[in-house]
């Protein structure tokens, strides 16, 4: 009787000595609540409770593809992500895309300035606003903010979103 006592305060101090296993995709989302805490709209958002009827960050995932298709590696994978996002955020907003924001675009993809570089970058910004509007019609979410953590199985994209009221 006492060996198996003595075995089993050995197992549990074994157990305690180990590490925690690593969780990315936790970590990843309780980085983007520590973002949000800060937000303006931090208070207002909904944290997904699983009801809705498709995961953001699973539509970004789609709306992307032209972008990840044409992608080498993780780095550039998380570029295109990122600029899927912002593109999608001016597909959703109402009006049109201003010079000054194809202007911003322009500095965070790298291009450098150029009637060329600009053409090509309309053509691409038009392409998306069409795919926004055509393959995702009923999606009205805003991004807010997003965290992308690398996992086994590739890319983890935690995103919040924000419906916007029609009235403002």
């Amino acid at each position: 009787m006492k060996r198996k006592k003595k075995k089993s305060r050995r197992l549990r101090k074994k157990h305690r000595k180990q590490k925690p296993t690593r969780d990315p995709v936790a970590e990843s989302r309780n980085r983007l609540i520590e973002k949000m805490e800060s937000h303006p709209l931090g208070p207002e958002i909904k944290w997904d409770d699983g009801s809705a009827k498709e995961k953001m960050s699973e539509v970004i995932f789609k709306y992307a593809e032209p972008f990840l298709e044409l992608t080498h590696n993780k780095e550039q994978e998380k570029k295109a992500l990122a600029i899927a996002m912002i593109l999608w955020n001016y597909a959703v907003m109402p009006g049109e895309l201003e010079s000054e924001q194809l202007k911003d675009l322009k500095k965070m993809i790298g291009i450098p300035d150029g009637e060329k570089d600009a053409d090509a970058l309309k053509y691409v910004v038009d392409f998306m606003m069409k795919r926004k509007k055509t393959e995702f019609p009923d999606v009205h979410r805003i991004v807010l903010n997003y965290d992308i953590t690398e996992t086994p199985e590739g890319l983890y994209l935690n995103v919040v979103s924000h419906v916007p009221d029609p009235e403002k």
